[in-house]
């Protein structure tokens, strides 16, 4: 019995099993065929190679065609790459178009109810659709789009075979609608700024400049002469093209519209395309003018399926720091820093020379383990030794600092002739400037050159290939000076450690016999925490001057405006150094100073340091106060 029972609910299941499986497979089935069903043209607009869309609804006719792996491009009413967004959606709405109703077109069908084609704007239809999934343009099929319906909210359109009427959305018309300029790529140049390794700039009536990208991705000026680009602008060059837009394709462009002026040829991976600017395009009456734009007819060569290719005349706005960058490449692409590539850390040595003055050669000499280099003033090549007075390494840096940045404020010639390198100042330059990089001098001196009057600075390099003649600033005769003391260190003494100064005392030389400040600092409780004394020793401390005036001394007299005068005070300094355990020893060092002369200036000597120097601010103000301290109330007379 229970194997009857068992049997028969085995059957069951299978039965079950086989009416949901048989019933699914239908429901399946089902629902596909009536999605389907909604497709207007279901596979036949899939795979698309060609569309062609015309009809009184347009301004004119455009026809869209595949090539291959280049993509989709606008071949009608002129050729161009298409916009890629615009063309899926047009592919989309026509592959997954979906009617909502549909009924018969046959003739007898509409006329039994008294209509035609014509009843629903498809006889002479607004819009006809032809596409093809053949790269050949065979087996097209044509959709025919006619009027609204009742509500505006639907369309009428003709099936391809002509037997069904289908009302869909109105979104078809917009799609189909667009004009050509809204189907087309506005890109005007398709190689990426990043892959352009060449930009040659070609005006009809001149010589084409060429820039090129180093395998050290530098840019390089290689026509009409060969120099280094300046990579900023080459880049600001390149990226403004890549970045141009296509403004619009005219109808009909005038005459003179492909009358060329400019040729500009942008190369990548083995592919070049070429921009054609021809002339301006005149602005319509009454509308106002773009600063900082111009907007020019031009053409663009390539290549199309392996083909030359060269597109109808379209419009382009060219920004003015682009245009400025192309109308003078060889000026504004150029490279107008003298010295681009100096590394001012790598520099071990200056030499100056010029009239009227000894060569002087800045000398950077390894210092110990652990100390930075040293700088050194050399007077001549003989004097190079560890005697040298050591140099101010702030006005040293300062002075590569002006060499990296000297930059041309033109580029004058690149073929001088004798007359003129003589009416520049070459024949005996202002400046000439060599420079020693580890321990390979440069092969290149640099020649600095004034006109006869003496208003523009000229400069070229000796010695090199190089023969391009430089406008440049005249202040950098300045700071590179041929005076030794301009470079030597302003740090005349710093106390070391274990040193300070025991005594002070200033003396007035009119009153020797009546110290302004005499103060026994032997005991360390006797240092002030504050005041005139002890502002004084903090600039005793590291003694510094402003500016060198001589290297000679004369304990008597300093120079003032051509006039010789008097030291009026003698400050001396009691220096003591702890030698030992227990025991130390003490110099006097003395410095004789000039009276304050326009409130800023005052004059400082010593025969220690073989200089007269001009003293720094900070010094003078606290000297000041000690010389000439507020006068008391009884002294001034007004009293209580």
């Amino acid at each position: 019995m229970r194997t009857k029972v068992t049997l028969f609910l085995v059957f069951l299941n299978v039965a079950l099993f086989f009416y949901i499986f048989k019933f699914e497979q239908n429901w399946q089935t089902e629902r596909e065929r009536v999605e389907k069903g909604l497709l207007v043209l279901g596979a036949a607009a899939t795979n698309l190679q060609s569309i062609q869309i015309s009809g009184p609804a347009l301004r004119a006719p455009v026809d869209l065609r595949r090539h291959g792996n280049e993509g989709w491009f606008v071949t009608k009413p002129f050729e161009w790459p298409a916009n890629v967004f615009a063309v899926n959606d047009l592919l989309n709405s026509l592959a997954r178009l979906e009617h909502e109703t549909s009924f018969t077109a046959t003739d007898s069908d509409l006329a039994r109810n008294g209509l035609t084609l014509a009843s629903y704007g498809l006889a002479q239809p607004r819009l006809s659709v032809t596409f093809s999934a053949k790269d050949d343009g065979s087996e097209a099929q044509t959709v025919q789009v006619g009027d609204t319906t009742k509500d505006g909210r639907r369309l009428y359109i003709l099936s391809p075979d002509r037997k069904w009427i289908h009302v869909v959305g109105s979104r078809l018309a917009e799609v189909l609608t667009k004009p050509a300029d809204a189907l087309r790529s506005d890109a005007l140049f398709s190689i990426p700024a990043a892959e352009v390794v060449s930009l040659n700039v070609r005006p009809v009536s001149a010589q084409a400049s060429r820039i090129e990208r180093d395998g050290s991705n530098r840019w390089q000026l290689r026509a009409p002469i060969s120099a280094r680009a300046n990579d900023r602008a080459a880049l600001r060059a390149v990226t403004g093209l890549t970045s141009l837009r296509v403004k619009s394709f005219p109808v009909n462009p005038p005459a003179d519209a492909s009358n060329v002026g400019l040729y500009i040829n942008l190369t990548g991976n083995n592919r070049t395309e070429k921009l054609n600017l021809g002339g301006r395009v005149p602005r319509p009456a009454g509308s106002p003018e773009i600063a900082g734009e111009s907007e020019y007819y031009a053409s663009l060569e390539t290549t199309r399926n392996n083909q030359p290719f060269t597109s109808a005349i379209f419009t382009v706005v060219v920004p003015a720091t682009l245009e400025s960058l192309l109308q003078q490449p060889t000026q504004e692409l150029r490279e107008p820093r003298l010295y681009p590539d100096l590394d001012s850390r790598a520099v071990t040595a200056i030499n100056l020379s010029g009239p009227g003055a000894a060569p002087l050669t800045l000398q950077r000499l390894e210092a110990g383990a652990g100390a930075p280099p040293a700088w050194h003033v050399v007077r001549s090549q003989t004097a190079a030794d560890a005697g040298t007075p050591s140099a101010d390494a702030a006005v040293i840096d300062r002075l590569l600092a002006r060499l990296t940045e000297l930059a041309a404020v033109s580029f004058i010639t690149e073929a001088p002739i004798a007359a003129d390198l003589e009416n520049w100042g070459f024949s005996q330059p202002e400046r000439v400037i060599a420079l020693t990089t580890g321990s390979t001098p440069s092969p290149a001196k640099l020649e600095l050159g004034f006109d006869r009057d003496r208003r523009v600075l000229r400069a070229r390099f000796v010695g090199g290939d190089a023969t391009t003649i430089f406008e440049v600033r005249p202040e950098i005769v300045t700071d590179a000076s041929l005076q030794p003391l301009a470079y030597r260190n302003r740090v005349l003494r710093e106390l070391p450690a274990g040193a300070r100064i025991t005594r002070l005392r200033l003396i007035d030389e009119t009153v020797p016999d009546k110290p302004l400040l005499d103060q026994n600092l032997a005991d360390a409780s006797a240092v002030p925490a504050a005041g005139n004394v002890a502002d004084l020793l903090r600039q005793l401390q590291t003694l510094r001057a402003d500016t060198f005036v001589t290297e000679s001394f004369d304990p008597k007299a300093v120079r003032i405006d051509n006039t010789d005068r008097p030291w009026r005070y003698r400050l001396e300094a009691d220096i003591t150094l702890a030698s030992g355990v227990g025991s130390s020893s003490t110099t006097t060092t003395t410095l004789f100073l000039s009276e304050r002369t326009g409130g800023t200036v005052q004059y400082a000597g010593a025969e220690e340091f073989r200089a007269v120097w001009r003293v720094e601010q900070p010094l003078i103000d606290v000297l000041w106060r000690i010389v000439s301290p507020p006068a008391s109330p009884a002294a001034s007379g007004r009293g209580n």
